[in-house]
């Protein structure tokens, strides 16, 4: 499942692991459920439970996922997932009627659940396949509704900014010049990355680190891109986390036993 430059070692994992064929098959079937219609609620319940699978992949699956157009489908329950948390709810934090109509406060354990395992597999494959990154980037950043103004925000930076960045720039007010509190672009409420970027800050720890580092890889670890396209008020929270801001102790969301990263996550 790996692509062609992983043959050889599909042979020796037949050799060396007796239930080789069967994991095979299992990777199969797992992509095959990423392809089932979104209509019909208990097929979707699957889809979102066969994500949860994809946390204990190998890395090299990804190249099948790749092959058999499932990142798009991955990234569709992504959406779906998000919207459910992020656009469901009402000013005063209830899940709406047509999830039953029941009191549910924003960020709580149940968020983390519907959020927790995509967020994880994207970041987990993002990091490790520069084409599942770029598919990743062009679904949440689409070119013609963020590159125009993310270049012409790029090129109105000062010289010496766009080229490297300082702890001590980003700490005087911006990622090596920018200042922008919010995203460039202002996306709407209705796209992925307005619902991404509103998870930066959500309530739930969880959820934003782990919102974060998605937006954080998609910026290509870029200080200056991240707060860019999430803005400054949305990303301080990771840039204190990788160093470029001072959070004064105690006032981090992480608590004790809270993983920092997917990777620690994963190991839990």
């Amino acid at each position: 499942l790996g692509g062609d430059n992983a043959s050889s070692a599909n042979n020796n994992n037949r050799t060396n692991n007796p239930h080789f064929d069967l994991m095979t098959q299992m990777g199969i079937l797992l992509a095959d459920i990423l392809h089932l219609p979104n209509a019909n609620v208990a097929t979707y319940e699957v889809k979102v439970a066969s994500v949860s699978l994809l946390m204990d992949t190998p890395i090299n699956y990804g190249y099948y996922l790749l092959a058999n157009d499932c990142i798009r489908t991955i990234l569709d329950v992504l959406e779906l997932q998000v919207s459910s948390v992020v656009l469901e709810r009402d000013v005063s934090g209830t899940k709406s009627s047509s999830f039953g109509g029941y009191s549910k406060v924003s960020g709580s354990k149940d968020d983390a659940a519907a959020l927790t395992p995509i967020l994880i597999v994207l970041i987990k494959y993002g990091t490790a396949n520069p084409e599942i990154l770029r598919q990743m980037k062009e679904r949440i950043f689409p070119k013609e509704e963020c590159d125009e103004l993310y270049q012409k925000a790029i090129d109105d930076l000062p010289l010496s900014s766009s080229s490297s960045v300082s702890s001590s720039s980003i700490q005087r007010g911006g990622g090596g010049g920018a200042k922008n509190m919010s995203p460039i672009d202002n996306p709407s409420k209705r796209t992925l990355r307005y619902k991404v970027i509103k998870l930066m800050t959500w309530s739930e720890s969880n959820i934003k680190r782990l919102s974060a580092e998605l937006m954080w890889i998609l910026c290509n670890s870029d200080p200056t891109e991240f707060i860019l396209r999430t803005g400054f008020g949305n990303a301080v929270h990771m840039l204190g986390m990788r160093g470029f801001v001072n959070i004064p102790e105690g006032n981090s969301s992480g608590g004790v036993g809270v993983a920092t990263t997917a990777e620690e996550m994963l190991q839990q």
